[in-house]
């Protein structure tokens, strides 16, 4: 029985299966939600640094700095 030698019943064995077989893991993200479009532009060093600056005092990736300012002025 291998990795079960030490399971007495057969319903511990059963339940150890199971719970073994759980994935686990992120759960899907439903289709529309995905964020799969990119959008690319160029800036300055210095325009990157004042942007990374401002996203860090919020604690937040430059990417989501960048959508909740669209957000807030109505863009998005």
């Amino acid at each position: 029985m291998g990795k079960f030698k030490n399971l007495k019943t057969d319903q511990e064995i059963r339940t150890h299966r199971t719970a073994s077989k759980h994935k686990g893991g992120r759960p899907k993200i439903e289709e529309n939600k995905r964020k799969k479009e990119k959008v690319v532009i160029n800036l300055t060093i210095e325009e990157k640094e004042k942007i990374k600056a401002l996203a860090d005092e919020k604690g937040l990736p430059i990417a989501t700095f960048i959508r909740k300012a669209l957000k807030e002025h109505g863009v998005l």
